[in-house]
C-alpha cells in the first residue's frame, strides 16, 4: 500500500470521526467504537507509515550524493 494511500486513509478517518462525534447522539458508544477502531485498525496503518518514513529517511542518508573530489 503506497504511503500516499495511507495518508489519505488517515485524513478520511479524521473527517469521519469528527462528523460522527458531532452528530451521533450517544457519545459513549461513539468513544468506545472509536477507541476499538483506533486500537485495531488505525494504529496498524500508522505503524506502517512510520516504518516507511523511517526507511525513507535512512535511504536518503545512506544514498546521499557524494561530493566530487577536485581530481575527478
Amino acid at each position: 500500500m503506497p504511503i500516499s494511500a495511507i495518508k489519505d486513509l488517515l485524513k478520511k478517518w479524521e473527517t469521519v470521526r469528527a462528523m460522527v462525534l458531532e452528530w451521533h447522539p450517544n457519545q459513549a458508544d461513539v468513544s468506545r467504537a472509536e477507541d476499538l477502531y483506533n486500537d485495531n485498525v488505525i494504529n496498524y496503518f500508522c505503524k506502517i507509515l512510520k516504518k516507511r518514513e523511517d526507511e525513507s529517511t535512512l535511504d536518503m542518508f545512506f544514498n546521499a550524493p557524494k561530493a566530487k573530489n577536485e581530481n575527478d
